[in-house]
């Protein structure tokens, strides 16, 4: 029967972990024509994947910008696209907006962004392909070395660069395989060599890691030889695989005389927990509910594993708390605010009998005492908690039996309680 319990507790857990999982977590964006025509439109397909590069479907709607960069460096907006709740892929069509070499990418705050680079020609300066018998005075190839997407990979060995070469300048294409020598820090570039196909514009290869750093690709020649453009060597950074934020409040239930810590860790697609490579700053919003946090966003720094905020409450009911982070999703966690019924009823007991004991240690009878010693006991009840009045630590004024303890010293103080919270009350202003 044990067993069969802790199989049914571990269940919630363990589909959570799976949604988890299954959740979209990147982009993937690729061109059908990675080599184009000036004023030819490009199709492409956007898709939304899971950490193992599978679609996943939007668990809401989704809007996913689309950009390119120029060789100069400008960044232009090529339109977006909008997914539904349910969409995981999207088919679209789109005008390159200059020529050249060019990086098309598609992102979303919550998400990885995803892309490639596209080669837009000017038609004038296409070569036609040549006889065969007219290779021999082909003028050589020209390469360029490029990665995509453009970001920082997940070092969990799904998470692929894809390593590109292109042919550029006056040619389009060449007759014969073009094989680049191509040293690889990591030893997993794939396929290897990396060769441009006879008559196509490109060639590619993927690499991967397990551990996090910076994977080197450079390029040493080819076969047959050919001028290079650009930077020879790519340096491709792999850290945590780090795919979801998780948000919990503790304790999960708190009284409105209670603080609740807020926890923010970050974690890989099975739930555990991964230190972040560099600081990592995570946004906390308080959605549902009154009160306060103590800071709107903190920081998991390098080599650590948790940061954590503090939430005062303002109200009973019920609280939300989001967590927002680059390139991750956003998560809620949601908790109920009480009312300490038990601590009252334990305040106004023992302010009852502060105030009777008033009757037995002072000659004058007063009827009043009894329910002045419920106020006034409550009034230094609350003065110990929120303003320091007892410096016994806040588990112990919290306990029941302090809170009849104290409340019965403020209800035997009757109105001299007023003086001594108006002191505690001053006492930060006169100290400013």
């Amino acid at each position: 029967m044990n067993r069969l319990r802790g199989l049914l507790c571990a269940m919630p857990l363990a589909i959570a972990l799976q949604a988890a999982a299954l959740a979209p977590v990147k982009l993937g964006l690729q061109i059908r024509q990675r080599s184009l025509a000036s004023g030819e439109t490009g199709d492409m397909t956007i898709q939304l994947l899971d950490s193992a590069n599978q679609p996943a479907a939007a668990s809401k709607p989704m809007h996913i910008a689309l950009q390119a960069r120029l060789s100069s460096g400008k960044v232009l907006g090529i339109g977006a696209v909008d997914f539904a709740a349910g969409e995981s892929t999207k088919h679209v069509s789109r005008s390159m907006p200059a020529t050249g070499l060019m990086y098309v990418w598609a992102k979303n705050p919550e998400m990885l962004p995803g892309g490639q680079f596209v080669n837009v020609r000017e038609e004038s300066k296409v070569a036609p392909s040549l006889p065969s018998e007219l290779h021999a005075s082909r003028p050589l190839p020209q390469i360029t070395l490029r990665y995509s997407p453009q970001r920082n990979f997940l070092a969990d060995g799904k998470d692929a660069a894809n390593v590109e070469a292109f042919l550029v300048g006056d040619i389009s294409s060449y007759p014969q395989d073009v094989r680049l020598n191509i040293f690889d820090s990591s030893h997993a570039l794939t396929p290897t060599p990396l060769t441009i196909p006879a008559g196509q514009p490109f060639g590619e290869a993927s690499v991967t890691s397990t551990t996090p750093g910076t994977v080197s690709v450079e390029f040493l020649g080819s076969s047959p030889s050919a001028a290079f453009q650009g930077d020879k060597a790519l340096n491709i950074s792999f850290v945590p695989p780090i795919t979801h934020v998780r948000l919990e409040a503790s304790p999960p239930s708190i009284s409105l005389v209670d603080l609740a810590d807020v926890l923010v860790t970050l974690t890989d697609e099975g739930g555990r927990t991964l230190s972040p490579g560099t600081p990592r700053k995570v946004g906390l919003a308080l959605t549902l509910g009154r009160g306060h946090l103590s800071s709107q966003e903190v920081t998991i720094p390098a080599g650590q594993i948790q940061a954590r905020a503090t939430f005062v409450p303002e109200s009973p009911g019920t609280v939300t708390i989001e967590a927002h982070t680059d390139n991750l999703a956003t998560v809620g966690t949601q908790f109920q605010v009480g009312v300490p019924f038990a601590l009252l009823l334990c305040s106004a007991i023992g302010g009852a009998l502060g105030g009777f004991l008033t009757q037995r240690t002072r000659r004058k009878i007063d009827r009043y005492r009894v329910p002045i010693g419920i106020v006034t006991g409550f009034i230094f009840y609350w003065g110990c908690i929120f303003l320091g009045l007892a410096n016994i630590g806040r588990a112990f004024i919290l306990n029941p039996l302090s809170a009849g303890v104290l409340s019965a010293i403020g209800g035997w103080l009757q109105t001299k309680v007023f003086n001594v919270v108006w002191g505690a009350v001053r006492a930060p202003q006169k100290a400013t």
